[in-house]
């Protein structure tokens, strides 16, 4: 089958077995490409090692190359050799004298990458990637996913070695990010010369894709290249496996689902309400960062389980929020009072996750304040699972247009609207009502496969163009 198709390569720090978020996007396009007319190769990194912790992604990983080949794709998983900073990381850090040595080895490598590729511990990506286009002459497309954005690196030297189109995806944004504030002198230095490397690099594509409009639109303008927007989707066997009763859609069941597939989601509906009728689970899934506001929230919680005319005790659930120390302290230091009703987890089994979210009432976002254009990957999700979603802040951008247009959104501007909508739908869940009515018509269009037949649009466009 594969022969039939249009080779393209995909250079990807991250891709599953690695079960970080960031391996999601990549996947989605190996599983949809080839219903555009590509078969895709993947080269990535070893990811033998399960990543339960930052730490667990400096270890070394693999001793081989390992060929992993389907009919619609195939990939390639390069050992990952960590360097003398990652190796000393974990120890030094339990050594406060001896951390500056880390970052200055930091500093060196962030320096020296502008420069060479000596420094990068995953240059061997590179290594192979050159070597397989010079034994495939095939390609005539190559996508190079960042972050870490020193891949771009990588797509302009092989684009300079080999004349290969290219193409830039930013899952997040590098130099124009409004989540970093580079405040010391040593950081605007950095800055500086990251952002000389970037608009070198990166301009030597044809275009970037990005995750949401702002994104695709600010980056664009800081290399000077075209800019499209590929969003992250979710998808569908998710959605199919959503046994919630929080919401109704506005599109009746397809004639393919049997009686009995009907009968087993109603009974498990039935089941699941038995479980949670005497509590009202609100579950967050993921990181949180420095700039989400999440104490105004748990602040409202807080009002709410000390009314007794709530009359339902509130649980909320923060599965691998315990990835990131710093947040789970956030977290902790706002729930005392209630510590009983919050579930924090480590990272756990994706499949876990998605059940976890199923079984909640309703899904938290929490939008980073005063900043517009990031989604977040949960976003997506979240709606693949049909699923009731609370928004808070108004990001007044692609997350409240988004839960606006699927029908699942109750938007909060202040802690006030936040309160009273927490109490309206408390209120009818007790009454056995619906929390959101899902647009599965508009929800459909935010599928991996949808956007990737977007991609593959833009790439069949620009290869008629070589």
């Amino acid at each position: 089958m594969q022969y039939e198709l249009k080779p393209i390569l995909i250079l990807s720090y991250f891709f599953p077995p690695c079960n970080l978020t960031a391996a999601q996007r990549i996947k989605g396009w190996a599983n949809y490409l080839h219903k555009s007319g590509y078969y895709p190769t993947i080269i990535t990194r070893n990811w033998d090692a399960v990543v339960s912790s930052p730490e667990d992604v400096l270890q070394s990983t693999g001793t081989e190359i390992v060929h992993h080949k389907f009919d619609t794709y195939e990939v390639y998983y390069v050992p990952y050799k960590a360097s003398l900073r990652d190796r000393l990381y974990k120890r030094l850090q339990q050594r406060p004298v001896l951390r500056k040595a880390t970052k200055m080895l930091t500093f060196f490598a962030l320096i020296t990458e502008n420069f060479s590729s000596r420094m990068i511990a995953h240059r061997n990506l590179y290594t192979f990637a050159r070597h397989h286009l010079r034994t495939h002459p095939e390609y005539k497309q190559l996508i190079v996913s960042g972050n870490p954005f020193d891949l771009f690196r990588f797509g302009y030297l092989l684009h300079k070695k080999t004349g290969i189109q290219w193409f830039a995806d930013y899952r997040d944004d590098w130099n124009t990010s409004s989540l970093v504030k580079n405040q010391s002198w040593l950081e605007r230095f950095l800055h500086f010369w990251s952002s000389r490397s970037e608009k070198k690099w990166v301009g030597t594509t044809r275009a970037i894709f990005s995750v949401s409009e702002v994104y695709a639109s600010k980056i664009s303008e800081f290399v000077g290249i075209e800019g499209f927007t590929i969003l992250n989707g979710f998808e569908l066997d998710e959605k199919r496996t959503s046994g919630s009763s929080s919401h109704k859609s506005t599109e009746r069941a397809t004639e393919s689902e049997t009686e009995t597939e009907r009968e087993r989601e109603t009974e498990g509906q039935k089941l699941d309400h038995k479980a949670r009728r005497n509590e009202f689970v609100i579950t967050y899934n993921g990181s949180l960062y420095p700039s989400q506001p999440i104490e105004p929230f748990l602040k409202v919680i807080q009002r709410l389980e000390q009314d007794p005319s709530v009359g339902v005790p509130i649980r909320l659930q923060f599965p691998g929020l315990g990835f990131d120390p710093d947040q789970v302290k956030r977290v902790k230091e706002y729930t005392k009072g209630f510590s009983t009703h919050v579930n924090i987890t480590s990272r756990i089994p994706r499949e876990e996750v998605i059940e976890m979210q199923q079984h909640a009432d309703v899904l938290l976002m929490i939008a980073h304040e005063g900043i517009k254009g990031i989604p977040s990957s949960k976003l997506y999700e979240y709606i693949g699972l049909e699923k009731p979603v609370v928004l808070f802040p108004n990001d007044g951008d692609i997350i409240a247009r988004t839960l606006t247009e699927t029908g699942l959104g109750h938007i909060c501007d202040t802690e006030v609207v936040l309160e009273t909508t927490l109490r309206k739908l408390i209120r009818k869940k007790q009454l056995g009502e619906p929390l959101a009515t899902a647009n599965r018509i508009a929800i459909q269009t935010f599928s991996r496969e949808t956007q990737t037949a977007q991609l593959a649009t833009l790439l069949h466009a620009f290869q008629r163009a070589l």
